[in-house]
C-alpha cells in the first residue's frame, strides 16, 4: 500500500497542475481499500495484474473503468461478463506474445480490446500494435532510473520513442 499511496498522492498532484482534461490512471490496484484510495484522489481508470471479481465490483460502483489483467479465455470471459471492454494481456511475452493474443483474442474480437503489458520492449511493441485486437501497449521499460530514483529526461525520451514507433505502426 505505500507504494500505492505514493502513486495516489503524485496523479492527485499531476491531476491539479495538468487540470482536467490529463487522464490519470492508477494501479497495480489489488483490493477494495486501493480502487478507494485511487478513485478519492482522481483516478479516472484502475489497472491490475489479474482479474479480481471484488475489485472489478467496486470500480463498477464507483463508475470507474478497470482494466484486469487476463491470460485465459476463462479469465477474459469473467472480465467481459462484469463490464469490461479493456483488459490487459499479461504477462504477455511469458504467455506467448503476439501470436498466442492472437489466438487467444480472436473469439473476443467484439467483447473487448487489450493492452499487453509484462515483456513488451520498445523493439517488440510493433508486432503487438499491429494486432487490431490490441489498443496500446504498455511497460516499465518505460521508466528509467538513475542511482534508483526516476530520470526524467531519460523517461520522456523514451515515451516520445515509443510514440514514434507506435506511429510507424499504426
Amino acid at each position: 500500500l505505500d507504494c500505492l499511496s505514493a502513486a495516489v498522492e503524485a496523479a492527485a498532484q499531476l491531476r491539479a497542475e495538468g487540470g482536467p482534461d490529463l487522464c490519470i490512471g492508477a494501479g497495480t490496484v489489488l483490493n477494495e481499500t486501493q480502487v478507494d484510495a485511487a478513485v478519492s484522489r482522481g483516478a479516472a481508470f484502475l489497472v491490475a495484474p489479474g482479474y479480481c471479481a471484488p475489485v472489478v465490483a467496486r470500480a463498477n460502483s464507483l463508475d470507474v473503468p478497470m482494466v484486469p489483467g487476463v491470460c485465459t479465455a476463462t479469465e477474459i470471459e469473467a472480465a467481459a461478463r462484469a463490464g469490461c471492454r479493456l483488459v490487459k494481456f499479461f504477462p504477455a511475452a511469458t504467455f506467448g506474445g503476439p501470436k498466442a493474443l492472437a489466438a487467444i483474442g480472436a473469439p473476443y474480437k467484439d467483447m473487448v480490446k487489450f493492452v499487453p503489458t509484462g515483456g513488451v520492449t520498445q523493439e517488440t511493441m510493433g508486432d503487438y500494435l499491429a494486432r487490431p485486437e490490441v489498443v496500446a501497449v504498455g511497460g516499465s521499460w518505460l521508466l528509467k532510473l538513475k542511482d534508483g530514483e526516476p530520470d526524467l529526461v531519460a523517461t520522456e525520451a523514451a515515451a516520445r520513442a515509443a510514440v514514434a514507433r507506435a506511429m510507424e505502426v499504426r
